[in-house]
């Protein structure tokens, strides 16, 4: 059974690297001009908004700030690679 600190640790972790694959089909949306890319965007951000919820109710209240931070470093590096990741792949297929 989970209990609320290992709960925080997962949601803090691979929540934000799960939620950044979102960003992946926003980007492809958004090269082929589909107008479906605001709904991959707006699905992304109602996820980490979703993990940001369950990183606040699973943490003592005195350690909140630094829960936050930490959740917002991991959603920030996740989406950044993920980006490059995307750019190189584009990049490799214009060859």
């Amino acid at each position: 059974m989970l209990d609320a600190a290992s709960l925080n640790s997962a949601v803090a972790l691979v929540g934000p690297v799960a939620a950044s694959f979102l960003t992946t089909r926003y980007w492809v949306a958004r090269d082929d001009d589909d107008t479906r890319r605001h709904l991959w965007f707006a699905l992304y951000l109602g996820v980490v908004v979703a993990l940001l919820v369950v990183v606040l109710a699973t943490t003592p209240p005195e350690e909140r700030l630094k829960s936050v931070g930490f959740f917002f470093l991991v959603t920030i590096g996740a989406t950044y690679l993920q980006e490059r990741r995307h750019v190189r792949q584009r990049s490799r297929a214009a060859r």
